[in-house]
């Protein structure tokens, strides 16, 4: 009895069509240039659905494709990639992840398909992309060490213009300062000049008045003195 209700049961449910979703837990991407960088996580619940994402690539881009089943290290994965006009299209293949590193051949919207057999549940999928022009990102680096040297430059002219004004503004504020002191000492010598000046003068006026005193008491006559 139990066993004819199991068989029924199983017989149900392998007659019910399979569900086919696709979940997009998290993209993470860059586009600058000559570089792309893409990281998908995703959820596949289907046994043969395949499910493809296009990314614009330019030509001579080197390319690296990784897809990573997440809970699922023993589940077949498998990766087509195709070029926009299938001048290169390619599956690749492996078991708990798949790894592609070459070359572009064309540019535009490259296709990447990545199916996988599930059998239960939800198998979790990592899917990391990178491309970039070699020449490009060469460029790149160049302009940038040659904008930073520009600015190491330009520092270093605009510190040497300040150190520049920075020692002249105080050489001339020195060579002020020293002019006021000799033009300070030369107002007090001069001061001390026209005090000895007017000290000797004085002097001598007081010592011409003494000798004329001297002189007139000298040859003057006291008639008191005179006997005739």
């Amino acid at each position: 009895m139990w066993q004819l209700l199991l068989s029924s049961l199983l017989l149900l449910l392998s007659s019910l069509p399979l569900q086919q979703a696709l979940t997009i837990n998290s993209h993470v991407g860059i586009n600058d240039g000559g570089r792309i960088g893409s990281i998908i996580n995703f959820d596949i619940s289907s046994k043969s659905e395949m499910y493809c994402f296009y990314e614009s690539i330019k030509n001579k881009a080197h390319l690296r494709v990784r897809v990573t089943a997440v809970n699922g290290p023993t589940n077949e994965m498998h990766l087509r990639i195709t070029s926009p006009n299938e001048v290169f299209s390619e599956w690749f293949q492996g078991t708990g992840y798949v790894n592609y590193e070459g070359e572009t051949q064309e540019e535009g919207d490259h296709e990447l398909c990545i199916t996988s057999r599930v059998n239960f549940g939800e198998l979790r999928v990592n899917m990391e992309l990178f491309a970039y022009v070699e020449e490009e990102v060469k460029q790149a680096v160049q302009d940038h060490v040659a904008g930073n040297a520009l600015r190491d430059d330009m520092k270093k002219r605009v510190d040497q213009l300040f150190n520049n004004t920075f020692t002249s503004y105080y050489a001339m504020r020195y060579a002020n300062l020293m002019i006021r002191r000799d033009e300070a000492a030369q107002d007090h010598n001069l001061y001390v000049i026209d005090l000895m000046s007017s000290l000797q003068t004085g002097i001598f006026l007081i010592t011409s008045v003494v000798q004329v005193y001297m002189v007139r008491k000298m040859f003057k006559v006291n008639k008191s003195r005179i006997n005739f």
